[in-house]
Order: structure tokens, then C-alpha cells, then sequence
């Protein structure tokens, strides 16, 4: 799939439902947080639910390059929260039922209305270094790629570095 967005340049804004009442916006982060945004099916995905455990595996890893997670799915921010509660998720899960954020990134899959599996990587001035829009979650990159790519954008402002 022809990806939606241009490398190097910044990505959309935007605010989505985090569960327990609260909002979170991307540009809370900005010039905080390189960002890992990962959209997926579902908690009745079961291959999403096993990369979201993988990403949870590493998110010390990523913690240590200054980086957050932000999951993003189509279901509601009840289901989030159940999901994040029975994987134990260290990151946010945002809802957007509506889908215009949805459509700014990626795709959407079949007529069950999911986003298509997709992974975006952003230093911590909003600017897309990396992006990758799968037909199944299983296609996206594993977490140690994930890290090279935040690895790789240290490497580029060496005053950002920790």
C-alpha cells in the first residue's frame, strides 16, 4: 500500500480518547519524546495482541531512547482498557472510532472498519523518519527494528542524545 505520509516531514496532529477520561495530544510530546505510533486491529486480533506484548517486552528499551508508544485502534476506549489491563501494557491504547485520524496515516481494512497494521516513527519534533502500512500486523516491523530506527535518529542530533 502507497504509504500516506512523506518521510521527513511532520506528522498530522492529533487528540484522541486514552481511557479514564483523558485526552491525550500528540504534541504533548513534542520536543519531549521521539514516538513509536502503532495502529492495529483489536483486542480480538489475536496476532495484534501478540505484537502489542512484544512492543510491551522492549518498552524499556525504548524508554531509555527517550521514546514513547502511542497504539491506536478503532475500538472503544472500554475495550482499550481492558486490553491494556490484560496484557499489562505499559503504553497508551487511543480510540478513534470515527476514523478521520485513521485515514490521515493509514488505511482501513475490509468492511469490519480496523485501521490496517502500520507503524510510524517520529523523532521528538514530529518529523517522520520511518513508516510501514502491512496488510497483517505479522508484516510490521519486529521491536529490535523498531529500536534501530530510534537508534538511528539519535545518530542524527547528537545534542538530543541521552
Amino acid at each position: 500500500m502507497r504509504p500516506r505520509l512523506q518521510v521527513h516531514q511532520l506528522v498530522p496532529p492529533f487528540a484522541l480518547p486514552a481511557g479514564q477520561g483523558k485526552v491525550l495530544k500528540l504534541w504533548d510530546y513534542k520536543m519531549r519524546k521521539n514516538l513509536v505510533i502503532l495502529f492495529h486491529q483489536g483486542s480480538s486480533c489475536l496476532p495484534c495482541r501478540e505484537k502489542l506484548t512484544e512492543v510491551a517486552e522492549n518498552y524499556g528499551e525504548f524508554v531509555k531512547l527517550e521514546t514513547e508508544i502511542l497504539a491506536v485502534s478503532s475500538e472503544g476506549e472500554e475495550n482499550n482498557e481492558k486490553l491494556r489491563g490484560e496484557l499489562n501494557l505499559p503504553f497508551p491504547l487511543l480510540s478513534y472510532p470515527a476514523g478521520r485520524v485513521i485515514e490521515k496515516y493509514t488505511y482501513w481494512q475490509g468492511d469490519n472498519r480496523t485501521p490496517s497494521p502500520s507503524v510510524f516513527v517520529t523523532n521528538r519534533f514530529g518529523t517522520l523518519f520511518f513508516q510501514q502500512i502491512a496488510e497483517e500486523i505479522t508484516g510490521l516491523l519486529q521491536g529490535e527494528e523498531i529500536l534501530k530506527w530510534l537508534l538511528f535518529i539519535q545518530s542524527q542530533c547528537p545534542e538530543c542524545s541521552i
